[in-house]
């Protein structure tokens, strides 16, 4: 627990302000997902409408779930970085490091164990890939161009998503 008075007040006050920013920000994160994997509905029924089109629905749900991409992995970075300033607040008052630093060691074990991958990135991923095999099963005869736009578009996902600076940073700051 961080004191509450003189520099250590400012300390409680700031990392109170932090932890608001992180719940915003985890709020941000699962929108981002939900509003996703719930426009797979309306353009999977809009390509099923108008199966000429369905690249092109494809193209822009794909283009909408990048944003979605680019927003999830902004906020985690941010996440990420918050996180390393509370921990740095945290060991000035807390012998173990408080709530933050004891978390990740107690993680379950196995593939399972780390849910947020599968609950994130393979929502991300999964949604964009499944509009694009959607509009293929139901166009099979794609002009190469659209297809080529939607391939890159989930490469540009898929990149991004697995190489997102947040993994990146050391184990001693996460």
């Amino acid at each position: 627990m961080i004191p509450a008075s003189g520099q250590d007040g400012f300390d409680l006050i700031e990392v109170q302000a932090l932890r608001a920013e992180l719940n915003t920000r985890i709020l941000i994160q699962n929108l981002c997902i939900l509003v996703s994997a719930l426009l797979l509905l309306p353009a999977a029924a809009m390509m099923l409408a108008w199966p000429g089109q369905a690249l092109l629905v494809a193209l822009v749900q794909m283009l909408v779930v990048g944003v979605a991409v680019l927003g999830w992995c902004h906020n985690g970075v941010r996440q990420a970085q918050i996180k390393t300033y509370v921990l740095h607040l945290a060991a000035r008052h807390a012998r173990d490091g408080g709530w933050e630093a004891w978390l990740p060691g107690q993680r379950s074990p196995g593939l399972l164990g780390n849910r947020w991958f599968i609950a994130t990135k393979g929502c991300l991923i999964g949604v964009q890939a499944t509009a694009l095999l959607l509009a293929l099963w139901i166009a099979p005869a794609a002009d190469w161009r659209l297809l080529a736009a939607l391939l890159l578009l989930l490469g540009c996902s898929i990149g991004l998503l697995i190489s997102n600076p947040k993994e990146r940073l050391p184990p001693a700051s996460r």
